[in-house]
């Protein structure tokens, strides 16, 4: 389905080897090399000396920036190698030993929400390139234990397989460009940065971002805070939900039909429910994981707690609706009931009127 090529500017990239259909599977792959959450990054010597040679090749091969090092991991090498090398030996192990740090670091997938299932080395994603807009979507699945890697677009035979370095498509280009000069060491000069139409990309995330930021105001039900926030914030939950639906159709017109669109699509569900539309909740909720299956697949049985994922969402919803619909038989019954007494006493008072 893809190939590893070596492309002119930017290092090794995959590419297609066919035409793939939105919402495919392209890669499932377990990690080389897993770091636990538990355990502080100036102990992953010890994960990577147990590397077998093969194994410390192919991590070789990877990309790596020095940008990424904290500044006294060089020396905490060197003291760590002093017992075990000297002379040109202990500087070649010492740069060794450096580059499979920066290597590491430069190449790592976190695992799952607040890492919790660690820091992974995944050598078929970790060829992948940056887009501001990417045409894939990558997450670690706990529940196959795989790094999974979904086509988010149609891509055609040929086209390079993006994925994003950032965790959100929602930052203005300043911000995007700082973040990865300062972990990658590299200018991003995709579509979105410097394409014909950077300019009108650049509007659109600047309003998903500012709609971002007063909806964050607005939950924090807090007075000071609104009077006091630098841009609008909605002034009741109806202007929220229409907020969020503005900010679904910025996400569609950017290309952002991944993570950052389920996650809108159930703020609606969540406004909409608060404002009494259950039809409307529920038809987010659907939107939500028909996008969720495109990004993720079907497994996603690690997403029921604090239902996070979309199908969990739905049956809540769904829960909901039959405990209304059983209390509006019950109110209907008991109308019902009431009728047929106010008939009766009709029916009585009647009959002693004609005595």
């Amino acid at each position: 389905m893809f190939e590893l090529i070596i492309t002119a500017d930017k290092g090794y990239g995959l590419f297609a080897t066919q035409d793939i259909k939105r919402g495919t599977r392209i890669i499932a792959e377990e990690p080389m090399l897993v770091l636990p959450s538990d355990v502080n990054t100036s102990s992953l010597y010890t994960y990577l000396d147990k590397l077998t040679p093969d194994q410390h090749a192919q991590l070789s091969d990877l990309a790596s920036t020095k940008h990424v090092a904290p500044p006294t991991l060089k020396q905490s090498i060197r003291q760590r190698l002093q017992a075990k090398y000297s002379g040109a030996a202990l500087d070649a192990a010492v740069e060794d030993s450096l580059k499979m740090h920066c290597t590491f670091l430069t190449n790592t997938v976190y695992m799952g929400p607040d890492v919790c299932f660690g820091m992974g080395i995944f050598l078929n994603y970790s060829h992948m390139n940056h887009s501001c807009r990417r045409n894939v979507h990558n997450s670690y699945n706990p529940t196959i234990g795989k790094e999974t890697v979904h086509a988010i677009r149609d891509i055609k035979a040929g086209d390079e397989l993006l994925t994003s370095y950032i965790h959100t498509g929602l930052l203005i280009k300043e911000d995007r460009q700082k973040m990865l000069a300062e972990h990658w060491g590299f200018d991003c000069r995709c579509e979105v940065c410097d394409g014909p139409d950077a300019a009108e990309c650049e509007q659109r995330r600047e309003r998903l971002q500012r709609i971002g930021e007063g909806l964050a105001v607005y939950e924090r039900h807090d007075r000071i805070l609104t009077n006091f926030a630098p841009h609008p914030v909605p002034k009741d939950d109806a202007q929220a939900l229409a907020w969020l639906e503005e900010s679904v159709g910025l996400l569609k017109e950017e290309g952002l039909a991944e993570h950052n669109l389920v996650h809108a699509y159930r703020q609606c569900s969540e406004y909409a429910l608060k404002l009494g539309q259950a039809a409307k909740a529920m038809a987010y909720a659907r939107k939500e994981l028909e996008v969720e299956r495109v990004c993720l697949g079907d497994e996603t049985d690690h997403m029921e707690e604090g239902m996070e994922g979309a199908k969990f969402w739905i049956r809540h919803l769904e829960k909901m609706s039959e405990q209304e619909a059983v209390k509006d038989r019950m109110n209907q019954k008991r109308e019902a009931k009431e009728q047929k007494k106010n008939d009766k006493k009709a029916a009585k008072k009647a009959a002693k009127g004609k005595k």
